[in-house]
């Protein structure tokens, strides 16, 4: 079956996650995709100071026949309108509310209303607030504006005039009582009435006694709940946390995210005896006052341990914690070899038996914050801190304690590290370190960003002797740093030593770098910006391929200013042309199948093709 012969019923579906502007240019490539794409197309109305007198003019001259798309739109967006209307002036940028209400009546499947990026939000809020909602009877989701606070308190009656069918809703908790429908009270207390609800977005600003289990309870039929305090959050009671006939069922609930200040022991229990992790689709905790070490040592470790073992089934898992503002004292806190055996204890833990890419990324910009992921079973990723005082005299990180974690960094198969410190702390026994304790990596990183560091690092595919390249940004690396690559990575076929000019780190006038230890090396990239920036005369290079030739070139000072000319010479021109001041790259190696000089350029100034070079 050719893609012309699909049903339209899926053409549609696949026309419908696509761009709008896609979705337009397949309108005209054939008859039978004309009308599903023209249908995805105008799914949704975007209205902007561009076309919002069209459709105004419309209205106004009741031209309702010409308006045959309403019924395919199910999203109404207004955006970047002004808050002005001169009509008179042919300048209209807001609806009277008998005119939005009259749009509305001629999109009778309409189900979601975008007033996020609208300058007149509050001003539509309004007139849906007093809207009559018998006519509007397919609003599922309203996405107001982000205003001050005092107009998002508006908008929740604005939401309860929808609360028959309403199925998404996202407000900013209130720190006053609501009277509607002849009652008065909270935002919680009329919660119960949106009956159609799954999909919940509250931001807690103003009420320190609320919790996300009120919300839950408030609304058991949920999907997704999105709950995010600047308060700690109460403690459940014995009673809301035993399992009774009375304990709300929460077996429609998929994904629950949390941002909280601290994560409780109570809240902890709460969700391992009131929920099913086999049930469960995604979880994101993010604990914004707590370092996962500070929160390990609050809810003890055994329970830590346990929640992560609740925690293993689910598909998705975002784990964060954060720096805490007292963090730059280091008293109280955990030594080095507690941190490293707690944290892969925990993920020993949260790993268990399952086949998983693990992916650890360790950074001293923040040394005690966290972050542990999972995507979709297969995927774990961590990202942890650490201070300079962890490392070892010999500038290695610690092994966890094997009488207590079963495993360390030997599950990792992908590992980046990121410095930030004044001081370099990583160097050529790192390396050592990685390749002799973590010999499954396949991909590593060295990420510098201090002007004293000396490389960037990424290393893909370590242990495949077919397929083996490296790239490091940054000034140019040392002979030692390349004989240390020859000896763990022997195979290496693409090396990459292409950065920006560090002025901080430039490199002296003579740099020799021999690169035959790499056997297998077949192809060389060199950045000279380290090298020549700065240098008067023109730069000499040297390419000595071991016995068989020797070539020389010569790179000329800018004709523009990022334009380098790059010539081959004699070696008579060679010997002329050297001086005190001139600067001299010499290479020795085998004959290599491709070379490629940059020199402050996106492109190559030369590529040499088997000792060529080419135009």
């Amino acid at each position: 079956m050719s893609w012309q012969q699909l049903p339209s019923e899926i053409c549609l579906e696949i026309f419908q996650v696509l761009p709008r502007k896609t979705a337009y240019e397949c309108m005209f490539v054939c008859k039978p995709w004309h009308l599903p794409a023209k249908q995805a197309f105008h799914s949704e109305l975007s209205l902007s100071i561009k076309n919002l007198l069209l459709v105004y003019m419309t209205i106004l001259e009741e031209e309702t026949s010409n308006f045959t798309v309403g019924h395919w739109i199910n999203k109404l967006t207004l955006h970047h309108e002004r808050p002005i209307r001169r009509t008179h002036q042919n300048i209209f940028t807001r609806f009277e509310p008998n005119e939005f209400l009259k749009l509305l009546s001629l999109l009778p499947n309409l189900t979601t209303i975008d007033l996020q990026l609208s300058a007149n939000s509050d001003y539509y809020m309004n007139i849906l607030r007093d809207a009559d909602n018998t006519t509007l009877q397919h609003i599922k989701e309203i996405l107001p504006g982000t205003g001050s606070y005092s107009l998002s308190q508006n908008f929740f009656p604005t939401f309860y005039n929808f609360r028959q069918t309403l199925t998404h809703l996202h407000i900013e908790y209130a720190d006053h009582d609501f009277t509607m429908e002849g009652r008065t009270g909270s935002m919680l207390s009329f919660l119960p009435d949106f009956q159609c609800l799954t999909h919940v977005w509250i931001d807690n600003n103003h009420d320190n006694q609320l919790s996300f289990i009120d919300v839950l309870n408030a609304c058991p039929q949920l999907v997704k709940l999105n709950f995010r305090s600047i308060y700690d959050i109460p403690d459940p009671t014995t009673t809301t946390t035993t399992i009774d006939n009375n304990t709300p069922c929460f077996n429609n609930l998929k994904i629950i995210k949390l941002g909280l200040p601290k994560f409780t022991l109570g809240c902890m229990n709460y969700l391992i005896q009131h929920f099913s992790a086999d049930e469960l689709d995604t979880i994101k905790l993010e604990i914004q006052d707590q370092d996962f070490y500070g929160w390990i040592k609050k809810v003890g470790k055994e329970n830590a341990i346990a929640f992560a073992r609740f925690l293993q089934p689910i598909k998705n898992l975002q784990f964060y914690t954060n720096n805490p503002e007292n963090s730059n004292s280091i008293l109280g806190l955990p030594t080095a070899q507690e941190k490293i055996t707690t944290l892969f204890t925990f993920i020993d833990a949260l790993k268990g038996t399952r086949d998983m890419h693990c992916a650890a990324i360790c950074s001293d910009s923040k040394a005690l914050e966290m972050s542990i992921e999972v995507t979709n079973h297969t995927q774990l990723r961590l990202s942890y801190g650490i201070y300079r005082w962890d490392l070892k005299d010999n500038n290695v990180l610690l092994l966890p304690e094997a009488r207590v974690s079963t495993v360390g960094l030997e599950v990792v198969n992908s590992l980046t590290f990121v410095v930030t410190q004044d001081k370099e702390t990583f160097g050529q026994k790192l390396l050592n370190y990685i390749f002799i304790q973590c010999p499954q990596v396949t991909e590593l990183e060295i990420h510098n960003w201090n002007p004293l560091s000396q490389y960037t690092l990424n290393a893909i595919h370590l242990d495949d002797p077919n397929c083996s390249q490296m790239v490091l940004k940054g000034p140019p690396p040392s002979q030692d740093f390349i004989d240390l690559i020859s000896n763990y990575i022997p195979t290496l076929q693409t090396l990459n030593c292409k950065g920006l000019v560090n002025p901080k780190r430039h490199i002296d006038n003579k740099y020799r770098l021999n690169l035959t230890r790499l056997a297998n090396l077949k192809e060389f990239t060199f950045d000279v910006s380290n090298i020549i920036d700065g240098v008067i005369d023109s730069k000499l290079l040297v390419i000595d391929y071991m016995d068989t030739t020797i070539d020389y070139y010569k790179i000329d000072k800018p004709l523009t200013k990022t334009h380098y000319l790059f010539t081959q010479i004699t070696r008579q021109e060679y010997n002329l042309s050297t001086s005190p001041f001139s600067s001299n790259i010499y290479f020795i190696t085998h004959p290599l199948h491709t070379i490629h000089i940059y020199a402050k350029s996106s492109h190559p100034i030369a590529r040499l093709q088997s000792g060529k070079l080419l135009n």
